[in-house]
């Protein structure tokens, strides 16, 4: 408790909010845990694991499991790097005029509401969003070539946008751009913030705890790439590594050593050597980023399949509407990966051929009503 305690003031934690210190603690803890998979598993893979199992092909499998870690390795510095941030200094970098001052002192309840009037609705106007240079599809090159797509006409006559007058709220759906008072920005569709990140993050599916940074539209294809490498080198090492850890370690240990808590216990007590308690968690990591990396890869597999977001698998907006992706599958795919897309999995290649995703207009986006039974 009183370690909880000390984080809560630390990390500026007020009371009650119990849960986000959990989740901001395993933020920190997890990107640790992947480094010290990744360099442990490769360390007894190459002088311990493999030369037990092999002699003469010895060479190709180290080859193996080292080009392994080393796209597993890029591929996580590509996540964290690559952004797919909808950011204030984003939003200029691409030539749109903001206006925050509309939203001085909005209530979180109310977000259009304003504190000093409480009968009358506040509400961006037109005027307040300009193209000057660019148009919003550019947003996902943003810094790659700097061309430039046929220009829009003023941002709000978009299908998305809001089309009610100043005195009318909006209708809150998902399917609409809403104001992010962390931000001071208003976001697209399918744009949400992260408080992890600091930052509404486009296209965003999930915040990858092991990478420590969300996965979102511009590094989509590499968190796909590192699941894919992540769960070919886990379930090789694994076949290994077991078969290693029964002939050499499980004739010392008893069964509960293969609780990696309890053999950390065990250790300090002096009951287990250090050498078996780092093979047990080595060993226990590893089985548990085959069923993560693989699960994900799957995971990420059906979505890019879909057309959707880990978001959309729910209900939208009450299972009144469903999200329909109108593309075919080979332009699905090359929205995440960009062209020529299987030469990701060799080396990335974001700088070289963007996505070809409009991460804010989503114009090949049907919203298709929900049919509906009817009950008598």
């Amino acid at each position: 408790m009183v370690f909880l305690t000390i984080l809560k003031s630390r990390l500026g934690f007020k009371a009650g909010e119990d849960v986000r210190l959990k989740v901001k603690v395993l933020n920190l803890l997890a990107c640790p845990v992947y480094l010290y998979t990744i360099s442990s598993v490769w360390f007894y893979m190459v002088t311990e694991v493999l030369p037990y199992h092999y002699t003469d092909a010895i060479r190709y499998h180290m080859t193996f499991i080292t080009v392994v870690c080393l796209e597993m390795m890029l591929n996580w510095f590509c996540i964290r790097r690559v952004e797919s941030s909808f950011t204030s200094n984003s939003i200029n970098k691409i030539g749109l005029k903001y206006d925050s001052s509309l939203y001085k002192g909005v209530r979180p309840d109310s977000p259009y509401t304003s504190e000093s009037n409480q009968d009358k609705n506040v509400f961006p106007s037109e005027e307040s969003y300009s193209l000057e240079n660019m148009s919003l599809k550019d947003f996902c090159r943003s810094g790659e070539d700097g061309s430039s797509n046929v220009s829009l006409d003023p941002v709000f006559q978009n299908q998305y946008l809001f089309k009610t007058s100043t005195t009318t709220p909006p209708k809150r759906s998902y399917w609409s751009w809403k104001h992010c008072e962390k931000c001071g920005v208003m976001k697209p569709p399918r744009c949400n913030h992260c408080f992890l990140c600091g930052a509404c993050v486009l296209k965003r599916d999930h915040h990858c705890y092991f990478v420590g940074k969300c996965v979102g539209l511009r590094n989509q294809r590499h968190f796909i790439v590192f699941c894919a490498w992540a769960s070919v080198g886990t379930i090789y090492a694994s076949v290994h590594f077991i078969n290693y850890f029964y002939k050499f370690h499980w004739p010392e240990l008893r069964i509960w050593d293969l609780y990696a808590p309890m053999t950390m216990i065990r250790c300090l007590l002096g009951f287990t050597s250090f050498f078996h308690t780092q093979v047990i968690l080595t060993l226990t990591f590893l089985i548990l980023f085959v069923i993560v990396s693989t699960g994900f890869f799957l995971s990420q597999a059906e979505l890019i399949f879909l057309g959707i977001t880990t978001f959309e698998r729910k209900p939208i907006d009450g299972g009144k509407v469903k999200i329909v992706d109108t593309r075919s599958l080979k332009e699905r795919i090359t929205s995440v990966f960009g062209a020529y897309w299987t030469l990701n999995f060799l080396l990335p290649l974001h700088f070289l051929f963007p996505p070809l995703e409009d991460g804010v207009n989503w114009v090949h986006i049907k919203i298709v009503p929900t049919e509906r039974k009817m009950h008598v």
